[in-house]
Protein backbone atom coordinates (compact mmCIF):
# COMPACT_ATOMS: atom_id res chain seq x y z
CA UNK A 1 0.00 0.00 0.00
CA UNK A 2 1.19 3.50 -0.86
CA UNK A 3 0.25 6.91 0.51
CA UNK A 4 -0.08 9.58 -2.18
CA UNK A 5 -0.28 13.37 -2.06
CA UNK A 6 -0.88 15.92 -4.84
CA UNK A 7 2.31 17.13 -6.47
CA UNK A 8 3.32 20.79 -6.71
CA UNK A 9 1.75 21.27 -10.15
CA UNK A 10 -1.63 19.95 -8.96
CA UNK A 11 -1.47 21.99 -5.76
CA UNK A 12 -0.76 25.16 -7.72
CA UNK A 13 -3.82 24.53 -9.89
CA UNK A 14 -5.93 23.98 -6.78
CA UNK A 15 -4.59 27.18 -5.23
CA UNK A 16 -5.29 29.21 -8.37
CA UNK A 17 -8.89 27.96 -8.29
CA UNK A 18 -9.27 28.57 -4.55
CA UNK A 19 -11.07 31.90 -4.87
CA UNK A 20 -14.71 32.74 -4.20
CA UNK A 21 -17.02 35.66 -4.99
CA UNK A 22 -19.69 34.85 -2.43
CA UNK A 23 -20.07 33.54 1.10
CA UNK A 24 -22.77 31.16 2.29
CA UNK A 25 -23.85 31.15 5.92
CA UNK A 26 -26.32 28.80 7.60
CA UNK A 27 -29.13 30.21 9.76
CA UNK A 28 -31.84 28.88 12.04
CA UNK A 29 -35.42 30.12 11.92
CA UNK A 30 -35.03 32.40 14.92
CA UNK A 31 -31.65 33.81 13.87
CA UNK A 32 -32.70 35.29 10.53
CA UNK A 33 -34.15 38.44 12.09
CA UNK A 34 -30.75 39.43 13.51
CA UNK A 35 -29.14 39.71 10.08
CA UNK A 36 -31.90 40.93 7.78
CA UNK A 37 -31.18 44.63 8.24
CA UNK A 38 -27.41 44.51 8.58
CA UNK A 39 -26.15 43.13 5.29
CA UNK A 40 -26.27 44.98 2.02
CA UNK A 41 -25.70 43.00 -1.17
CA UNK A 42 -26.86 39.88 0.63
CA UNK A 43 -30.00 37.76 0.57
CA UNK A 44 -31.55 35.26 2.95
CA UNK A 45 -33.16 32.23 1.31
CA UNK A 46 -35.21 29.41 2.75
CA UNK A 47 -33.51 26.04 2.39
CA UNK A 48 -35.95 25.14 -0.39
CA UNK A 49 -35.25 28.39 -2.25
CA UNK A 50 -31.52 27.97 -1.81
CA UNK A 51 -31.52 24.58 -3.51
CA UNK A 52 -32.64 26.34 -6.71
CA UNK A 53 -29.89 28.97 -6.48
CA UNK A 54 -26.88 28.70 -8.86
CA UNK A 55 -24.48 28.49 -5.91
CA UNK A 56 -26.27 25.38 -4.64
CA UNK A 57 -25.47 23.77 -7.99
CA UNK A 58 -21.91 25.06 -8.35
CA UNK A 59 -19.65 22.05 -7.85
CA UNK A 60 -16.86 24.10 -6.26
CA UNK A 61 -19.20 25.53 -3.63
CA UNK A 62 -20.90 22.16 -3.15
CA UNK A 63 -17.61 20.42 -2.41
CA UNK A 64 -16.02 23.06 -0.19
CA UNK A 65 -19.17 23.84 1.79
CA UNK A 66 -20.37 20.22 1.83
CA UNK A 67 -24.02 21.23 1.67
CA UNK A 68 -25.07 17.58 2.00
CA UNK A 69 -23.85 17.62 5.64
CA UNK A 70 -26.01 20.61 6.58
CA UNK A 71 -27.51 20.28 10.08
CA UNK A 72 -31.29 19.59 10.06
CA UNK A 73 -31.87 22.72 12.16
CA UNK A 74 -30.66 24.88 9.27
CA UNK A 75 -33.79 26.55 7.87
CA UNK A 76 -32.31 29.46 5.91
CA UNK A 77 -29.10 30.31 4.10
CA UNK A 78 -27.56 33.72 3.72
CA UNK A 79 -25.73 34.40 0.46
CA UNK A 80 -23.48 37.45 0.72
CA UNK A 81 -21.09 39.07 -1.70
CA UNK A 82 -17.43 39.12 -0.81
CA UNK A 83 -16.74 41.55 2.01
CA UNK A 84 -20.29 41.74 3.38
CA UNK A 85 -19.48 39.64 6.42
CA UNK A 86 -16.54 41.86 7.26
CA UNK A 87 -18.87 44.90 7.39
CA UNK A 88 -20.91 43.44 10.26
CA UNK A 89 -20.62 44.68 13.85
CA UNK A 90 -18.33 42.49 15.94
CA UNK A 91 -21.13 40.93 17.99
CA UNK A 92 -23.01 39.86 14.85
CA UNK A 93 -19.84 38.45 13.32
CA UNK A 94 -19.35 36.33 16.43
CA UNK A 95 -22.98 35.16 16.36
CA UNK A 96 -22.78 34.22 12.69
CA UNK A 97 -19.48 32.36 13.09
CA UNK A 98 -20.88 30.48 16.09
CA UNK A 99 -23.91 29.41 14.06
CA UNK A 100 -21.67 27.98 11.34
CA UNK A 101 -20.02 25.63 13.81
CA UNK A 102 -23.33 24.65 15.38
CA UNK A 103 -25.00 23.98 12.01
CA UNK A 104 -22.10 21.95 10.56
CA UNK A 105 -21.25 24.30 7.73
CA UNK A 106 -18.34 23.21 5.61
CA UNK A 107 -15.58 25.54 4.41
CA UNK A 108 -14.04 25.42 7.88
CA UNK A 109 -10.36 24.78 8.54
CA UNK A 110 -9.33 22.81 11.61
CA UNK A 111 -6.71 25.16 13.01
CA UNK A 112 -6.20 28.87 13.53
CA UNK A 113 -5.50 30.94 10.43
CA UNK A 114 -6.87 34.29 11.64
CA UNK A 115 -7.94 34.97 15.26
CA UNK A 116 -11.02 37.02 14.33
CA UNK A 117 -12.40 34.10 12.29
CA UNK A 118 -11.44 31.35 14.75
CA UNK A 119 -13.63 29.62 17.33
CA UNK A 120 -12.69 26.44 19.20
CA UNK A 121 -9.50 26.22 17.13
CA UNK A 122 -11.51 26.15 13.89
CA UNK A 123 -11.27 28.86 11.26
CA UNK A 124 -14.58 29.68 9.60
CA UNK A 125 -13.49 30.70 6.11
CA UNK A 126 -14.91 33.56 4.08
CA UNK A 127 -14.09 34.70 0.56
CA UNK A 128 -12.31 37.81 1.87
CA UNK A 129 -10.25 35.81 4.34
CA UNK A 130 -9.19 33.38 1.62
CA UNK A 131 -7.92 36.33 -0.45
CA UNK A 132 -5.73 37.38 2.49
CA UNK A 133 -4.09 34.00 2.98
CA UNK A 134 -0.59 33.35 1.70
CA UNK A 135 0.22 30.76 -0.94
CA UNK A 136 1.80 28.61 1.77
CA UNK A 137 -1.24 28.86 4.07
CA UNK A 138 -3.61 27.78 1.32
CA UNK A 139 -1.28 24.97 0.30
CA UNK A 140 -1.13 23.67 3.87
CA UNK A 141 -4.91 23.91 4.16
CA UNK A 142 -5.38 21.90 0.96
CA UNK A 143 -2.86 19.31 2.08
CA UNK A 144 -4.81 19.02 5.32
CA UNK A 145 -7.97 18.50 3.26
CA UNK A 146 -6.38 15.51 1.53
CA UNK A 147 -5.29 13.99 4.83
CA UNK A 148 -8.67 14.62 6.47
CA UNK A 149 -10.48 12.90 3.61
CA UNK A 150 -8.49 9.71 4.34
CA UNK A 151 -8.73 8.60 0.73
CA UNK A 152 -5.09 8.69 -0.33
CA UNK A 153 -3.93 5.12 0.38
CA UNK A 154 -3.54 3.20 -2.87
CA UNK A 155 -2.19 0.02 -4.44
CA UNK A 156 0.73 0.48 -6.81
CA UNK A 157 0.13 0.42 -10.56
CA UNK A 158 0.74 -3.00 -12.12
CA UNK A 159 2.58 -3.51 -15.41
CA UNK A 160 -0.50 -5.02 -17.04
CA UNK A 161 -2.70 -2.01 -16.22
CA UNK A 162 -4.18 -0.53 -19.43
CA UNK A 163 -2.08 2.40 -20.60
CA UNK A 164 -4.88 4.98 -20.48
CA UNK A 165 -5.62 4.05 -16.87
CA UNK A 166 -1.95 3.86 -15.97
CA UNK A 167 -1.60 7.50 -17.06
CA UNK A 168 -4.01 8.78 -14.39
CA UNK A 169 -4.12 6.08 -11.72
CA UNK A 170 -3.11 7.17 -8.23
CA UNK A 171 -3.29 10.85 -9.07
CA UNK A 172 -5.53 13.80 -8.26
CA UNK A 173 -7.85 15.75 -10.52
CA UNK A 174 -7.13 19.42 -11.15
CA UNK A 175 -10.83 20.32 -10.87
CA UNK A 176 -13.76 19.66 -8.56
CA UNK A 177 -16.56 17.43 -9.76
CA UNK A 178 -14.98 14.39 -11.37
CA UNK A 179 -16.72 11.38 -9.87
CA UNK A 180 -16.84 7.59 -9.86
CA UNK A 181 -19.18 7.37 -12.85
CA UNK A 182 -16.92 9.53 -15.00
CA UNK A 183 -13.91 7.44 -13.95
CA UNK A 184 -15.65 4.17 -14.84
CA UNK A 185 -16.75 5.53 -18.23
CA UNK A 186 -13.21 6.72 -18.94
CA UNK A 187 -11.94 3.24 -18.13
CA UNK A 188 -14.29 1.47 -20.55
CA UNK A 189 -14.35 4.04 -23.38
CA UNK A 190 -10.79 5.45 -23.13
CA UNK A 191 -12.41 8.85 -23.73
CA UNK A 192 -10.70 11.51 -21.61
CA UNK A 193 -13.73 13.81 -21.70
CA UNK A 194 -15.27 11.76 -18.89
CA UNK A 195 -12.37 12.23 -16.47
CA UNK A 196 -13.17 15.79 -15.28
CA UNK A 197 -16.94 15.37 -15.58
CA UNK A 198 -19.56 15.03 -12.90
CA UNK A 199 -21.71 12.29 -14.45
CA UNK A 200 -25.14 11.50 -13.04
CA UNK A 201 -26.44 7.97 -12.57
CA UNK A 202 -28.81 7.92 -15.54
CA UNK A 203 -26.23 9.23 -18.00
CA UNK A 204 -23.70 6.75 -16.65
CA UNK A 205 -25.96 3.77 -17.30
CA UNK A 206 -26.96 5.11 -20.72
CA UNK A 207 -23.35 5.47 -21.89
CA UNK A 208 -22.40 2.14 -20.35
CA UNK A 209 -25.13 0.35 -22.30
CA UNK A 210 -24.36 2.22 -25.52
CA UNK A 211 -20.82 0.99 -25.12
CA UNK A 212 -22.11 -2.59 -25.18
CA UNK A 213 -22.12 -3.36 -21.47
CA UNK A 214 -24.96 -5.45 -20.13
CA UNK A 215 -25.93 -6.71 -16.70
CA UNK A 216 -24.61 -10.24 -16.13
CA UNK A 217 -24.72 -12.81 -13.35
CA UNK A 218 -21.65 -14.64 -12.15
CA UNK A 219 -18.09 -13.80 -11.15
CA UNK A 220 -16.44 -10.58 -12.24
CA UNK A 221 -13.77 -10.55 -14.93
CA UNK A 222 -11.12 -8.13 -16.04
CA UNK A 223 -12.83 -5.26 -17.88
CA UNK A 224 -16.12 -5.51 -16.00
CA UNK A 225 -17.79 -2.54 -14.36
CA UNK A 226 -19.01 -3.01 -10.80
CA UNK A 227 -22.14 -1.04 -9.92
CA UNK A 228 -23.53 -0.56 -6.40
CA UNK A 229 -27.20 0.28 -5.80
CA UNK A 230 -29.25 1.05 -2.71
CA UNK A 231 -32.50 -0.61 -1.61
CA UNK A 232 -34.51 1.76 -3.81
CA UNK A 233 -32.52 0.88 -6.91
CA UNK A 234 -30.55 4.13 -7.07
CA UNK A 235 -27.02 3.70 -8.40
CA UNK A 236 -24.61 4.88 -5.72
CA UNK A 237 -21.17 3.91 -6.97
CA UNK A 238 -19.26 2.27 -9.79
CA UNK A 239 -15.71 1.20 -10.54
CA UNK A 240 -13.73 -0.72 -13.16
CA UNK A 241 -12.23 -4.17 -12.56
CA UNK A 242 -8.57 -4.42 -13.56
CA UNK A 243 -8.19 -8.09 -12.72
CA UNK A 244 -6.07 -9.72 -10.03
CA UNK A 245 -8.45 -8.43 -7.36
CA UNK A 246 -7.73 -4.76 -8.17
CA UNK A 247 -10.06 -1.94 -9.21
CA UNK A 248 -9.79 1.50 -10.78
CA UNK A 249 -11.88 3.71 -8.55
CA UNK A 250 -12.77 7.25 -7.49
CA UNK A 251 -14.56 7.54 -4.17
CA UNK A 252 -16.07 11.00 -4.44
CA UNK A 253 -16.39 14.23 -6.39
CA UNK A 254 -13.87 16.32 -4.45
CA UNK A 255 -10.38 17.26 -5.56
CA UNK A 256 -9.27 15.38 -2.44
CA UNK A 257 -10.56 12.08 -3.89
CA UNK A 258 -7.93 10.69 -6.29
CA UNK A 259 -8.35 8.29 -9.16
CA UNK A 260 -6.77 5.26 -7.60
CA UNK A 261 -6.16 1.55 -7.70
CA UNK A 262 -7.64 -0.31 -4.75
CA UNK A 263 -8.29 -3.83 -3.52
CA UNK A 264 -11.65 -5.54 -3.17
CA UNK A 265 -11.35 -5.18 0.60
CA UNK A 266 -11.44 -1.39 0.36
CA UNK A 267 -14.34 -1.47 -2.09
CA UNK A 268 -16.24 -3.80 0.22
CA UNK A 269 -15.48 -1.71 3.32
CA UNK A 270 -16.60 1.52 1.64
CA UNK A 271 -19.58 0.29 -0.37
CA UNK A 272 -20.51 -3.12 1.04
CA UNK A 273 -23.69 -1.77 2.65
CA UNK A 274 -25.11 -1.55 -0.89
CA UNK A 275 -25.84 -4.37 -3.34
CA UNK A 276 -23.50 -4.73 -6.30
CA UNK A 277 -24.01 -5.98 -9.82
CA UNK A 278 -21.69 -6.58 -12.75
CA UNK A 279 -21.81 -5.04 -16.23
CA UNK A 280 -19.78 -6.71 -18.97
CA UNK A 281 -19.09 -5.69 -22.54
CA UNK A 282 -20.72 -8.23 -24.80
CA UNK A 283 -19.07 -9.94 -27.73
CA UNK A 284 -15.56 -9.94 -26.29
CA UNK A 285 -13.45 -12.87 -25.19
CA UNK A 286 -11.93 -11.92 -21.84
CA UNK A 287 -9.44 -13.86 -19.76
CA UNK A 288 -11.05 -14.85 -16.48
CA UNK A 289 -8.70 -13.32 -13.91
Amino acid sequence: MIKIMPDEAILNMWINDFTFDFDVFYLTEDSTVHFQNHLEEAAIHSKKEFLKHPIANDIKYINHYEFWLMHPETTHLLIAQKGCFESLPSELKFSLLTLQLELDRGFIHHGELAPQYTLKNKTILTSSLVDQLTHHEIEEMLRYGVEAEEDNIVVGVRKNTPEHIKAVANSFSTVNGSNCFGAALFAVTEDEKYLPEWVNQDDFLTVLRKNGHELIHGENRKGDVMVWTDDEGTVRHACYYLGDGLYFNKNGQKIYNPWKIVSWREMSDDWGHYSYSIYRKQGEVVNNV
